[in-house]
Order: C-alpha cells, then sequence, then structure tokens
C-alpha cells in the first residue's frame, strides 16, 4: 500500500492497536472462577459482545464506566451469581492495563514518520489516558 498520498491515518484503539480480547478474557475468567462459574472463551467471548450492546443501549450516551457495571451486573444474572462492588469495577481496572499488540508500538513510530496518526475509541477519556501512554500518543491531541 502506497502510504505517501495519505496525511492522517486513523485506528481503532480497542482489539486493533490494543489486545481487549486477551485483557476481557483475562478479567473475566477470574471473575468466573471466584463465583465457580465457567464458560469457554469464545462462548464467554461472545456474551460479553451480547451485553456489551446491550448496555450501550441503555441511553443515548453511556459512558464506559456505567456500560461495564452493567455488563457486570448482567452477566451475574445470566451465570447465576451476584457481584461484588469490587467485581461490578473489574472491567474498568482491567481496561488500564490492557496491553498492546507486540508489533503495535514499531508500527505506529513508523506511521508516524510519514502521516499524522489518529487514534479513535468510544471510551471514556480517563480510561484511555491508560492506553495513551502505552502507545506513545501525545496527550495534547485527545
Amino acid at each position: 500500500m502506497d502510504l505517501s498520498s495519505y496525511n492522517v491515518l486513523s485506528f481503532d484503539c480497542y482489539g486493533t492497536l490494543i489486545d481487549w480480547e486477551e485483557g476481557i478474557l483475562s478479567a473475566l475468567s477470574s471473575l468466573l472462577s471466584r463465583h465457580n462459574a465457567h464458560l469457554p472463551d469464545d462462548r464467554l467471548l461472545e456474551l460479553y459482545g451480547d451485553l456489551e450492546r446491550k448496555a450501550q443501549q441503555q441511553a443515548p450516551f453511556v459512558n464506559y464506566h456505567n456500560v461495564s457495571r452493567k455488563i457486570i451486573e448482567d452477566l451475574g444474572d445470566h451465570l447465576g451469581f451476584s457481584p461484588t462492588d469490587s467485581d461490578l469495577t473489574i472491567l474498568v481496572e482491567a481496561l488500564k492495563t490492557w496491553a498492546h499488540f507486540p508489533d503495535t508500538i514499531t508500527t505506529l513510530q513508523a506511521l508516524r514518520e510519514r502521516a499524522k496518526l489518529a487514534i479513535v475509541s468510544n471510551v471514556d477519556r480517563d480510561l484511555f489516558a491508560h492506553s495513551a501512554v502505552q502507545l506513545q500518543a501525545a496527550k495534547s491531541h485527545w
């Protein structure tokens, strides 16, 4: 692909630059284990996706802090356990540490020499701030 004709390149953050599947699986597997609930990884990700879509439809705008709480509440209802207060924040806390894919930083650095880069996400700014540090994104632009 010839990038010379592009001035700006944009990327989705979670799933493209940050390994959200591994982050979600790690957080939710730990949660389910504590509550003696079990699902295969593929089914857990599928259920997460369904619950996330449902949580995002609560109102015209719902921040990720509330979306993630609703996902855990609904996951508990679905699998027969009552989440604790700390369980309700497990996705938000986990998101702060989700790792980037191994080739992300070197690729972004190489592309940054050719064009301006834009990272796109609908996650809350305070949460994205943690990912931005990992991605070496300039704070002045978000």
